[in-house]
């Protein structure tokens, strides 16, 4: 056996161990994101998956490693494993993708998605989790620190670590470096810190041991990199890959499939060339109801030929396109240089790579015909592209005459009750806006909207006339196409789903409802059975819901209000912790939407406000360190006392506050960034304050673990109920009353806690 040397790390080392930790965990939680992403369908509902998997597992971690006693006998062979576990997990969200659902760009179902990043991110998750206690453990022992010193320190610099990675790995290294070399490359990382601390830990064999670690590692590589190329090559079986890059906003793959040739993001389509009939229904519809379109925006969709089409108007003499992802033109121009080409000698066209809600938020021009070729509302980032602030928003760009045409998707044959709110809650949301409606069925719904006075005219003599009177050619808008799509049955089916009235909710830029519609849409293909018990809060008042899950809540704290003790403030705390975790994940996704709202979802600015948030709480880590330093016995209480009291604030006057001061210009935007640095700041307080208050009331168990694991259940709580019901149901607003409800009760607690112990 051997023996453990008494060797003492120093401490600027050890906290270089904490903030690799914070690093590797964020960074990997980005790249297994975007790969989970790639794999499955990559809306707001898969993300809340994967969260909930990975901060379920990383709490469970926490906890259980929390449990062993002499961590420093441990860590290396931990660290070891966790650097294996890296690639492991990589490939098991690719092999468990393939067992679940073989064929790509299919939807996969609801089920199969949680069960796949429940198990695949499961050993991530746990070893993950169990480098906060193990570390907190070392750097007791190493450093002679108590066990809320230790705890408070090692959450710090991995919050540091956290903010570095956010806007490193975020924005550089994923453009850099594929999904597989970063794997690679954190695992060696992961495996080089594990070598050292075996090092220095062990005192007989341990060149024996290194080499034994080294050869696995290196085996394990290999096997890897292998295994990744199959996986991957099975995963599109079936056609031939061209190229695969990493985007700032996801994983691109071209591949071509006998003469055609498709790019995807994330696994899902977005593109196909060519592909007629997606062109010429984006384009004609909307330019033949206009009668002479000269000024036309079209956001998003352009290169599946829609642009060519537009350009066969001899009356055209402006095109605006906008595309989010520069990549994706990138894609383009490289792989398609004659279409290219063709673009680009056409005075006409002006390609604009921003965000296209930011475009026509800023731009001096007004248009015939504006026209976005969007995928559903299936997140809050594209949901902000069928509010009614963005109608109205369109309604001011368009000219007197002008045509708005977007499209969601539809039935053939039938819709069903959970589809007809989707499509009456986006009908609801422009309704009153514009003068004139018109609309085309089918599997696509195309809407087209207009201010001017005379009505618009959509049928087939009139689009056939159209077509020759402008000398159009086409393929698929033609009369025996249109006969199909515009056949009796359908229009009256569209109709009386528009004409009912029983079910009014729109959709609004701080309330997401049609996202939420599109949620139940995606849970429905698979399980009629729970996305009708989904929607059915949707009829639940906001006072109702708040007062069933308050009323629970204060049950359950009844026996702490009327029974002392230490115990009992030790498992208050617990719960305090929870409900911050719970609090700062849920104003960081309130802010967040706020900031995409005005701003666009342009990612090194989203990069830039979660990195902030990372800084503020490593800030207020650091604060509250040195405030225990100094603070007197009993004070601990009244720094979480204002800590929620902070929250309150916060909470209650964030979307009031947004909407009285505005957003505009560089003070508006300063609002948002003070915002995620306060916010961060107060949960980074929090965390070391509560460490001290647990472990002076807990002796009897000195578990590291416990606090960071309940932090993270609050966080896993937080995001998947402000996400999936409080913010698209009842809108940021309510969603801060009911964070203000939340905080309000922890505080009252500690005013009666805090009065007891001054009167004793």
């Amino acid at each position: 056996m051997t023996q453990q040397p008494k060797i003492i790390f120093r401490k600027n080392l050890l906290l270089l161990f904490f903030f690799f930790s914070g690093f590797t965990a964020t960074a990997l939680q980005i790249v297994y994101l975007r790969q989970f992403l790639s794999l499955f369908y990559g809306n707001e509902l898969s993300i809340g998956l994967f969260m909930f998997s990975w901060m379920l597992w990383t709490a469970a971690g926490s906890y259980l490693f929390g449990k062993i006693k002499k961590p420093e006998r441990y860590i290396h062979a931990h660290l070891f494993l966790f650097s294996l576990i890296i690639p492991l997990t990589s490939l098991a969200l690719q092999y468990l993708r393939f067992k679940v659902q073989p064929i790509i760009g299919t939807l996969p179902d609801l089920i199969s998605t949680l069960n796949t990043a429940f198990a695949g991110l499961s050993l991530f998750g746990l070893f993950s989790g169990g480098l906060f206690p193990l570390y907190s453990g070392l750097f007791k022992k190493m450093q002679q620190k108590t066990a809320e010193q230790s705890g408070g320190h090692v959450y710090l610099w991995e919050t540091v670590g956290s903010a570095a990675s956010g806007l490193l790995a975020g924005i550089l290294l994923i453009r850099l470096f594929s999904a597989r070399e970063l794997i690679v490359g954190f695992a060696l990382l992961n495996f080089l810190i594990a070598i050292y601390v075996l090092w220095n830990l062990l005192k007989k064999q341990r060149a024996l041991s290194a080499s034994m670690f080294a050869l696995i590692f290196l085996s394990e590589i290999i096997i890897f990199v292998q295994s990744d190329v199959r996986l991957t090559a099975r995963l599109w079986d079936g056609l031939d890959i061209q190229e695969r890059r990493s985007s700032l906003y996801g994983e691109l793959t071209l591949a071509t499939l006998g003469t055609t040739k498709t790019v995807y993001q994330n696994g899902v389509p977005l593109f196909t060339v060519p592909d007629a009939q997606t062109a010429e229904e984006t384009a004609h519809y909307p330019m033949l109801l206009h009668p002479n379109p000269r000024q036309v925006l079209l956001i998003g969709g352009g290169f599946s030929g829609a642009l060519f089409e537009m350009l066969k108007y001899h009356s055209l003499q402006s095109l605006d396109y906008v595309e989010l992802d520069p990549e994706i033109v990138h894609l383009y121009r490289e792989h398609f240089p004659a279409l290219w080409d063709s673009l680009q000698k056409d005075g006409r066209v002006h390609i604009h790579l921003t965000d296209g809600r930011l475009f026509l938020q800023n731009t001096r021009h007004q248009f015939d015909v504006i026209i976005t070729a969007l995928p559903d509302p299936f997140t809050v980032q594209l949901n902000r592209f069928y509010t009614r602030e963005f109608f109205e928003l369109v309604k001011t760009k368009l000219r007197p005459d002008g045509i708005f045409s977007f499209h969601i998707t539809g039935a053939e044959n039938f819709i069903n009750q959970n589809h007809a709110r989707y499509i009456q809650c986006i009908h609801h949301s422009f309704q009153g806006i514009f003068k004139q409606m018109a609309f085309l069925p089918g599997n696509k719904i195309f809407f087209f909207l207009s201010n001017r006075e005379s009505p618009l005219i959509l049928n087939i003599s009139f689009l056939n006339s159209q077509l020759i009177n402008r000398k159009i050619k086409t393929k698929y808008v033609r009369d025996y196409y249109l006969m199909f799509k515009l056949s009796p049955d359908r229009v009256d089916q569209l109709q009386s789903v528009l004409k009912n009235f029983e079910f009014k909710k729109i959709n609004l830029d701080f309330k997401p409802m049609a996202y939420f519609f599109d949620m139940i849409l995606w849970t429905s293909k698979f399980s009629s059975s729970l996305g009708k018990k989904i929607s059915k809060l949707i009829r639940v008042p906001f006072s109702q819901f708040s007062a069933a899950i308050f009323l629970l809540f204060i049950l359950l704290f009844t026996p702490l209000l009327r029974h002392g003790g230490k115990r009992t403030l030790a498992l208050f705390t617990s719960t305090a912790m929870f409900s911050v975790g719970f609090t700062v994940i849920s104003l960081e996704l309130m802010i967040l939407i706020a900031f995409q709202v005005e701003y666009g979802y342009i990612y090194y600015r989203i990069a830039l406000f979660i990195a902030l948030f990372m800084l503020g709480m490593a800030v207020g880590s650091w604060l509250a360190l040195k405030e225990m330093e100094r603070a007197h016995p009993g004070r601990e209480l009244k720094v979480v006392l204002y800590v929620h009291a902070g929250f309150v604030l916060i909470s209650v006057l964030l979307i009031p506050g947004f909407k009285f001061l505005g957003f505009h210009g560089s003070a508006g935007k300063s609002i948002f960034w003070i915002l995620a640095f306060l916010s961060g700041g107060l949960g980074g307080f929090a965390f070391p304050v509560l460490n001290r208050i647990y472990f002076k009331n807990c002796k009897e168990n000195k578990n590291l673990g416990t606090l960071y694991a309940w932090d993270l259940l609050g966080s896993l709580s937080g995001s998947l109920l402000s996400s999936m019901i409080l913010i698209p149901i009842y809108g940021l607003f309510s969603t801060g009353i009911f964070l203000s409800l939340f905080n309000s009760i922890i505080a009252a607690y500690l005013i009666v806690k805090t009065t007891k112990l001054s009167g004793g």
